[in-house]
């Protein structure tokens, strides 16, 4: 592992520690002497090992902290106290310190070793994670209670507790270089988190205090179903503004209430990660959360395609760009002709060559009535031009028209498929074939402007071209549900006045697989008592049959009955009448 990596990793552990624990603070590098900010050194110490203190206090004569944890590259955890500085500091750290651990070391040998100690700490599995947070939760709360409760005659000493504003100033500075340096990859926080498990929201909006949690491990779905009004909306809004570092208006806090959130993620390597927000604190213009992170709301059909201006186009990619169509209606989604375009022009257009054969068979998939799509350009302005040929009655192709031609159900998902996409790929360069993106994408109202053939469609497409990503999505209709894969998890969204918004699971008590729309309408999915035309004759008997074949089979089994019937009256009658003559 190189010395940086460390750094970084060193800085997710205490920083994601100091957001749980408001009386926690750490000490990272003040200055960029030497260009170490720069290079990402967030903490004292060289090539070999890294020293992060937790109060004030610095050894004048070694420069660095007097009461310090030393990390070398192997990842091994030292706490490590320096007092040869002052007589005073040694007085304290051996007489108060050292003997709240219980650890028997006279002064004597404190000074023969001049007024130095190390102690190694250590954690059952003997990862650095594991030993940061047995420092903490342990030794962390001894010192800091010593500090805290200092006698007059030690204070001089300069050992002290770090005052809140100069914690934030220098914290706020390391993440300031971290946004800058292109090698910085959040590896903790962003790039291990790849799907979320569970969360806990808190005076958000309607939300009072809602909760869900036990996903299984491999959700790749998480629906929101409930009527209008309830806070679908507001629930994913506030997850959504939890990854992406979002500042969140006054008017959406509930008022004299701290908003809090708290979501748990899986990623490649552990169960254990999670974020959390409180109000706007510590929000700065950082990285998703999540290694890959989208949000779109109902309105998702703001594109100018391949004709972006400037400022639309930067507009689109800033931070707040990703939450456009989720909080407002006139955001710009990216488009892939202008994204083409950049592509095209790259060296050897090779960024275009990696990526066109893959997005082509997407848009090919997505789209059920589009049988063949062509990228090319315009022969006057060079302009990237897609073409889409679509399937009429007879299995036959249509002739070739532009995006702006497709009916607004086909814009619609154009529009948004198009700018995960493009975001996604932005967020992970490397990644060439689609199905290898991961990360978490929100869509409220999923099945907006959608028939129902592609309602269904739409989320067995999506479940296929990205099985690395999570979707989080809200939906009045039960269609999308039909699409659904295994493992998905389905939850109602409620609203009282007691509770305000809040989420009920039901995925967990019906087999959805085994459900037809009428089932998924009446059962607690929907919640709806009556789904029959209220203009029905009362003589009329309710069809109940599995599908309009079968009514249409059934209504033909009805006439040739009926017909046989008649030509026995038919017969009967006849005789009747021959008898009659007779």
């Amino acid at each position: 592992m190189e010395i940086t990596d460390l750094h970084n990793k060193l800085f997710d552990i205490l920083y994601e520690y100091s957001i749980e624990n408001k009386e926690f603070r750490f000490r990272p590098r003040k200055t960029n002497r030497a260009n170490k900010l720069t290079e990402g050194y967030w903490f004292l110490g060289n090539t070999d090992y890294l020293a992060v203190g937790f109060w004030q206090g610095d050894n004048w004569k070694t420069k660095v902290p007097n009461i310090s944890i030393i990390i070398n590259k192997d990842e091994k955890c030292f706490m490590q106290f320096h007092a040869n500085d002052s007589l005073l500091k040694a007085k304290f750290i051996h007489g108060y310190i050292i003997k709240s651990f219980g650890i028997k070391l006279s002064y004597d040998e404190f000074k023969s070793n001049n007024f130095s100690y190390s102690h190694k700490i250590e954690s059952k599995n003997k990862s650095l994670k594991e030993a940061i947070y047995y420092f903490l939760n342990y030794y962390w709360p001894l010192i800091d209670d010593e500090i805290g409760d200092m006698k007059s005659e030690y204070r001089e000493a300069g050992i002290s507790l770090i005052p809140i504003d100069t914690f934030n100033k220098d914290v706020e500075k390391i993440i300031h270089h971290r946004g800058i340096l292109e090698k910085y990859n959040n590896e903790v926080s962003q790039i291990n988190a790849s799907r979320i498990h569970g969360f806990t929201i808190s005076n958000y909006g309607p939300v009072k205090h809602t909760y869900l949690n036990g996903f299984p491990k491999n959700t790749q779905w998480i629906f929101l179903t409930g009527e209008n009004g309830v806070g679908k909306s507001s629930i994913i809004k506030a997850l959504a503004s939890t990854i992406a570092h979002r500042i969140i208006k006054p008017s959406e806090f509930v008022t004299g209430k701290k908003f809090e959130c708290l979501i748990f993620t899986n990623s490649d390597q552990s169960n254990a990660l999670h974020i959390k927000r409180v109000d706007n604190i510590n929000i700065r213009k950082r990285k998703p959360y999540t290694v890959g992170f989208a949000a779109y709301g109902p309105f998702r059909l703001n594109t100018i395609y391949g004709g972006l201006s400037k400022t639309q186009l930067k507009q689109a990619n800033n931070k707040t760009g990703n939450l456009k169509s989720l909080f407002e209606n006139d955001g710009f989604l990216l488009d892939l002709e202008s994204q083409f375009k950049e592509w095209y022009d790259s060296p050897n257009h090779q960024d275009f060559a990696k990526r066109s054969f893959y997005i082509k068979e997407f848009i090919e998939s997505i789209l059920p009535n589009v049988g063949k799509v062509e990228f090319g350009t315009e022969s006057k302005k060079g302009q990237p031009k897609t073409k889409f040929y679509e399937i009429d009655d007879d299995g036959e192709l249509h002739k070739p028209v532009g995006i702006e031609k497709l009916s607004s159900g086909y814009l619609s998902i154009m529009a948004m498929m198009s700018d995960m996409l493009i975001r996604l790929s932005r967020q992970q360069p490397k990644v060439e074939d689609l199905s290898n993106l991961k990360g978490v994408v929100f869509i409220d109202e999923i099945d907006i402007h959608l028939h129902p053939n592609f309602q269904k469609h739409f989320v067995q497409q999506l479940t296929e071209a990205f099985p690395n990503v999570q979707f989080i999505v809200s939906t009045h209709s039960p269609i999308p549900l039909l699409g659904a894969p295994k493992n998905s998890v389905i939850c109602v969204v409620k609203r009282n006045v007691e509770n305000g918004t809040y989420l009920e699971r039901v995925d967990d008590k019906i087999y959805l697989e085994e459900l037809l729309p009428n089932s998924i309408l009446t059962s607690p999915i929907f919640g709806m008592n009556d789904i029959t035309n209220n203009k029905l004759d009362k003589n009329k008997q309710i069809r109940t049959e599995d599908s309009f074949s079968e009514i249409k089979i059934n209504d033909s089994l009805e006439k040739e009955i009926k017909y046989y019937l008649n030509e026995e009256k038919q017969r009967d009658l006849i005789e009747r009448l021959k008898s009659k003559r007779k």
